[in-house]
């Protein structure tokens, strides 16, 4: 895989894929209930 991001999701490393996300986002940007629903997908 190339994509990075995508690697984090398929290796379930939620965390890290959020962290890299939100880093320039304002805190809560992402709500825990979207996050919740994102990760149910995989």
């Amino acid at each position: 895989l190339t994509d990075p991001y995508y690697k984090l999701i398929k290796d379930k490393r939620f965390d890290v894929f959020w962290n890299a996300h939100s880093r320039k986002r304002s805190i809560g940007f992402f709500s825990d209930s979207f996050k919740d629903l994102i990760q149910k997908c995989w």
